[in-house]
């Protein structure tokens, strides 16, 4: 059975949009597999669509399929989108996922009466409606509440605009509030069906599907911008400042501290044995214990400016500025 020719052209729309859409976020998946997150977003985006793909097909399969697997793909596919996203964000230990899990599996249970036990079609409207909007501020919640973490943790985040996780927070309030007036514009009948509700719902699914790839797309660009200012600012084994960076730094404290005659102390720790350390627990550990070091020793310092850089691969510097009269370390 082929669908009205309306619906129709709509459903192909949206069949290849989820195709192009699929394959660009494994594609960015395969091109940074170092950025956490991704792979699950990719695959749970990919569950979903092709969740939304078998309810196109419902009036030539049965209720088990075109129902029940279609609303556990299409719900259940946002749960690893949601990992995915907690991932990105540094909330891997989050237990919204865990509520949302919980939420998915009454969903599917309500749906399931209503399907194949009772024929209530008005039920499971509100049932998926209430588990959509679920999802949709659980996204919202791990996205922003992520960029104050980030903002928090790494001051060049602090400079990103966050185009992506924005138009992605814009994208799933606006779905919330959509989701309310379809489920007053369209009742529980199959996408084929000629009608304003089922137009809207299509154009609903291609609209969110582009503008989320993109989205993803936009904060893995973000991410990748980011990380590229912190390697050019910061030493990648230590996490404070690296060399280059501490010239920049130590220029500009040596230039204030002369004009206005200012005192400067610089404290040097260098690891002589180095080679030997390196061989036998890595050169993480006491480059490491090397800034711990530092940080004990001025512990008791009351100091207006401190900075800590890694000098070279054996030593570590630290610029205390403008103290009088300077600390005895």
């Amino acid at each position: 059975m082929i669908p009205p020719f309306d619906n129709f052209t709509l459903i192909v729309a949206l069949g290849l949009v989820s195709l192009i859409s699929v394959t660009a976020l494994f594609i960015n998946w395969a091109a940074n597999k170092h950025v956490p997150g991704l792979g699950k977003i990719a695959s749970g985006f990919l569950i979903t669509t092709i969740g939304i793909l078998l309810l196109t097909f419902r009036e030539v399969s049965a209720p088990i399929i075109s129902v029940m697997l279609a609303n556990a793909m299409l719900l259940g596919g946002r749960i690893p989108i949601l990992m995915g996203l907690a991932e990105f964000w540094n909330q891997e230990r989050t237990n919204l996922t865990a509520f949302c899990t919980a939420s998915f599996i009454v969903t599917m249970a309500i749906l399931f009466y209503f399907t194949m036990i009772s024929d209530g079609a008005s039920q499971r409207v509100v049932a998926y409606t209430i588990m959509n909007v679920i999802f949709n501020l659980g996204f919202v919640f791990v996205i922003l509440r992520g960029v104050q973490i980030e903002r928090k943790l790494r001051p060049v985040m602090s400079t990103s605009a966050h185009y992506g996780a924005y138009l992605a927070s814009g994208l799933f309030l606006a779905n919330t509030i959509g989701e309310f007036a379809l489920m007053f514009l369209r009742l529980d009948a199959p996408f084929s069906q000629a009608g304003s509700g089922t137009s809207l719902l299509i154009l609903g699914s291609i609209f969110t599907i582009v503008v989320f790839s993109l989205s993803i797309i936009i904060m893995t660009m973000e991410e990748l911008t980011v990380e590229h200012k912190e390697n050019a600012i910061f030493d990648p084994v230590t996490t404070i400042l690296n060399h280059r960076t501490f010239i920049e730094v130590g220029n500009r404290v040596m230039g204030v501290a002369l004009r206005y005659n200012k005192p400067v102390s610089l404290l040097t720790i260098e690891v002589a044995n180095m080679n030997e350390i390196t061989g036998r627990y890595g050169h993480r550990v006491p480059m490491k214990c090397c800034v711990i070091l530092h940080s004990g020793r001025l512990t008791n310092v009351a100091m207006r400016m401190c900075w800590h850089a890694r000098a070279s691969r054996t030593s570590i510097c630290c610029f205390l500025a403008f103290q009088n009269p300077a600390p005895r370390l």
